[in-house]
């Protein structure tokens, strides 16, 4: 079907700009406005490395975290914009409604108005399965992962009826995915990856090399357009090698470690978080028993491969946001499959197919946000009251969650600066950097989660550092160095 810009289809973006606004309203809990204490984990991090970039504190030297720059560069400019974290949601809005639109326009290439409309707003209410908490990595890929995939199909349709050609501007948006997943989270791009290797072999047994040339050349052009600013950002601040451990160093020894965890229930687990994979298996599998065998082949290696990749992970929920476009492609199969076999019914299965999948989808959706939005770290918040005003720019939160800083406004005084031995855990190499920080910053104030003693700063406590307020209930102890305090002499609370 052919895509026209008119009043109707006006309508539906806007209907899919109100459904992305309330969708970050309730579901990003760590940004949205509706919750006062709803920054932790991830988003947290990301937040305070961007709001310190912001303020002119370089990532990685100034504030440590594992992940690529964009990121960082994402939040701190939802941070330029507002100040706050308003900003960042703003940002989320955005980039959630471009998604569904190319969802929308992906899935009108098959359906009509009202069944593309309905099918990209169950791909939204989908998102919330996997979606975690926002504001992370994988949910800013999603404009770019979608489009790409929606490329992919383009040209495997043009295949199949014998233009073998690949669109070498297309491959644009396939080296920005895989850029902007390297200066994310590089495991993102994996299925896109397979895609850009399946179109290439393709290619090379029809023997057209030009065309392989141009859709390289545009495939590189579009990763540079992605890594290449902060390369040159980063290489004239002289923290290129700090950079690039952050960025990918330290997620090598992470993948290595988290592929430890795989036990044989794996499988099992991941029906839930990556179910979009299991979708376009079966979907790509029965569109070549229909005959549609390149289509079919394409989405069955994509999604096979993806799902078991992500199977060798640590197997998170917001992993399985990169498996999304998956559910649109098993929308657009399903339609060609039936159109192909049965066409007389074909409007009635879809219909009822996608009313079914769009009413499970938001059974799980209600089910998950009544279960799931107490983050359980607001405990801390009592425990920082005891520290002066004039001494809040000298605190760190110690294996405590990064939400801490956003909830008090506070910025952290190390680089290091949340779950600290969890991530020595993961790279033993970070130790001496770790030790080595905290031997030398001599932070005035630090909160630890768990025993203070027990931890890689350990000797460190026990030596310059003093209890000055205990939650024995949830485990939190506050402790300050030792030197006289400007808010005088403070006992055990």
């Amino acid at each position: 079907m052919s895509f026209v810009v008119n009043k109707k289809t006006v309508s539906g973006y806007v209907v899919i700009a109100v459904a992305a606004v309330t969708f970050a309203l309730f579901f990003s809990v760590t940004t949205s406005p509706l919750y006062e204490y709803g920054a932790y984990c991830d988003s947290a991090m990301f937040q305070v490395i961007g709001r310190g970039w912001c303020d002119g504190v370089l990532p990685y030297v100034g504030l440590w975290d594992s992940k690529g720059p964009m990121i960082f560069f994402i939040n701190a400019l939802g941070y330029a914009m507002t100040g706050t974290q308003l900003g960042v949601f703003i940002l989320q809005v955005l980039f959630l409604a471009v998604t569904v639109s190319v969802a929308f326009r992906w899935l009108s290439s098959v359906y009509g108005f009202h069944g593309a409309l309905a099918a990209s707003l169950a791909v939204l209410v989908g998102l919330s399965l996997v979606y975690d908490f926002g504001n992370l990595t994988e949910e800013y890929l999603l404009p770019l992962l979608f489009t790409a995939y929606y490329l992919m199909y383009k040209w495997t349709v043009n295949a199949s009826k014998g233009v073998y050609a690949h669109p070498a501007v297309h491959s644009l948006v396939y080296g920005m995915v895989l850029g902007f997943s390297l200066m994310t989270r590089v495991t993102n791009a994996i299925g896109v990856c397979v895609g850009v290797l399946f179109v290439l072999c393709f290619l090379v047994r029809h023997g057209l090399w030009k065309n392989i040339l141009h859709n390289f050349l545009w495939f590189a052009a579009g990763f540079a357009l992605m890594v290449l600013p902060f390369l040159v950002y980063f290489g004239v601040h002289g923290i290129l090698d700090e950079m690039w451990y952050g960025t990918f160093g330290y997620n090598v020894s992470y993948s290595i470690h988290s592929a430890g965890h795989y036990v044989p229930m794996s499988f099992v687990y991941a029906s839930r978080n990556y179910f979009y994979c299991i979708l376009a298996i079966a979907a790509g599998a029965v569109a070549m028993f229909c005959g549609n065998r390149l289509k079919g082949a394409f989405w069955l290696s994509s999604a096979l491969v993806t799902f078991v990749f992500l199977n060798f992970t640590y197997r998170i929920p917001h992993y399985g946001m990169v498996a999304l476009p998956y559910l649109c492609a098993t929308f657009v199969l399903s339609r060609d499959c039936m159109s192909a076999v049965m066409p007389s019914v074909a409007k009635l299965f879809n219909a009822v197919s996608v009313s079914a999948v769009s009413a499970s989808l938001l059974y799980m959706a209600v089910f998950k946000y009544g279960s799931s939005f107490d983050n359980g770290h607001k405990h801390l918040i009592p425990m920082v009251s005891v520290i002066p005003a004039c001494e809040r720019d000298s605190f760190i939160g110690y294996n405590c969650d990064a939400g801490i800083y956003v909830w008090t406004g506070m910025m952290p005084a190390c680089r290091y600066f949340s779950f600290q031995d969890w991530a020595v855990g993961n790279d033993e190499r970070l130790t001496g950097k770790l030790v080595g920080e905290y031997a030398k910053c001599r932070v005035k104030w630090i909160l630890f989660d768990g025993d203070a003693y027990d931890t890689e700063i350990g000797g460190i406590v026990r030596s310059r550092y003093r209890l000055v307020k205990e939650d024995r209930l949830h485990g939190y102890s506050l402790y300050r160095l030792n030197e006289p305090c400007s808010g005088g002499k403070e006992g055990v609370r």
